[in-house]
């Protein structure tokens, strides 16, 4: 069954917003690159643009602490630097050193890039470090939830007597963006200060987060030579013995295809989740079936365009996959998600169940989306799709 449907709506306006034209930052391209070291004596830093006049995303107020970004690039990496003035340095909070960590009561500044200036915050890749230079990062669409997909950017961050600064480096090989050049990129770059519990933009987006104000990264050319298609192998062996049964031996692979900067497949057979944390169900009484968060690296790479804004396919149905295929990207404009997988022993009989979920969207400004998804006899889903 194929189900089609339109969706959208009108963003409530921003309270108290800061008038302001659109933002936009001129692509620059370093003769040199900088070193990645919480310093911004470099060279390639006097060469790029400057963006401030970042404000309260409550109250618009440009009246803080100010804050400095700059961004340029190269044919390996896009390169970002936040100079971050702080009217109490001593008050600067920085204590995770863990990557990928939530720095929940920590100063921290994130890079956000829009690649295919779709202005929807699941299409877009975020760049969070602390004080400290631990990074963050959340990559459009879900991708990469596996950590050995992420990429090798790196971050570093240093203190001064007026506040700190940090420094980034996002290589073009782990980012997905369209074929086209010269390019039009969304861009923002934010602030969070623990001390007066304040979130700063460049470009003003407001607390409702209204992605259509976004600021604009006007003629990027990434390199074409930056991609190629790569194939990435995760096999795993895990040996043991049961007392009264033997010896046994459970092995199995992930695989992770980048068929083109836009487009991703992943496959895994016998798949090892004994290492992943569970989310907790809860024990009280429900009427309707409890709906529990999805952990598992498999089914959470690309997740996010199977179900936004309703989730089309609820995948903790698939108890036990003995294999599984995925492909999520965009194909020009079209957003593209694709799921198979063999459950172990999931049907009625004990035989195996083969779930098949197909979903196609087309963005239609900042909040509105046409879509199209297939799920046959509903295998596996959590909610129709509504958009």
């Amino acid at each position: 069954m194929w189900l089609v449907a339109l969706s959208g709506g009108l963003a409530a306006p921003t309270a108290r917003a800061q008038p302001q034209t659109e933002r936009r930052l001129p692509a620059v391209r370093c003769s040199v690159p900088p070193a990645i070291d919480g310093d911004l004596s470099d060279p390639a830093w006097q060469e790029a643009p400057v963006a401030t006049g970042f404000a309260d995303e409550f109250s618009g107020a440009t009246d803080i602490d100010p804050t400095e970004a700059r961004v340029c690039y190269d044919d390996e990496a896009i390169y970002v630097a936040f100079r971050c003035h702080d009217s109490q340095p001593n008050a600067i909070v920085a204590r995770e050193i863990r990557r990928n960590a939530e720095f929940e009561g920590e100063d921290t500044v994130t890079f956000v890039l829009d690649p295919y200036l779709a202005r929807r915050g699941d299409d877009m890749n975020w760049f969070t470090v602390n004080a400290l230079g631990t990074g963050r990062a959340e990559l459009a669409g879900g991708r990469a939830r596996k950590v050995e997909w992420e990429g090798e950017w790196t971050s570093a961050a240093r203190r001064t007597e007026t506040g700190w600064e940090a420094e980034l480096r996002i290589p073009w090989a782990m980012l997905s963006y369209p074929a086209r050049r010269p390019l039009t990129m969304g861009i923002n770059f934010m602030r969070r200060q623990e001390r007066t519990r304040l979130r700063s933009h460049w470009s003003f987006l407001g607390y409702r987060y209204r992605w259509e104000q976004s600021g604009l990264w006007e003629g990027v050319e990434p390199p074409r030579a930056a991609f190629r298609p790569t194939l990435s192998l995760l096999p795993y062996a895990s040996p043991g013995y049961l007392w009264g049964r033997g010896s046994r031996l459970r092995a199995g692979l992930d695989a992770r295809l980048t068929l083109t900067p836009e487009l991703t497949g992943v496959a895994t057979l016998n798949p090892d989740f004994a290492s992943v944390e569970g989310a907790v169900e809860g024990i009280e009484f429900s009427r309707s079936e409890r709906f529990v968060p999805e952990t598992r690296p498999f089914f959470l790479e690309g997740i996010e365009l199977f179900g936004t804004p309703h989730q089309l396919v609820y995948t903790r149905r698939i108890v036990d996959p003995r294999a599984g295929v995925k492909v999520t990207g965009k194909l020009g404009g079209l957003g593209v998600a694709y799921l198979s997988a063999l459950d172990d022993a999931a049907g009625p009989a004990g035989e195996d169940v083969a779930v098949h979920v197909a979903r196609l969207r087309r963005d239609i400004g900042a909040s509105s989306v046409a879509g199209a998804a297939r799920n046959p006899a509903n295998a596996g889903s959590g909610a129709a799709e509504k958009g």
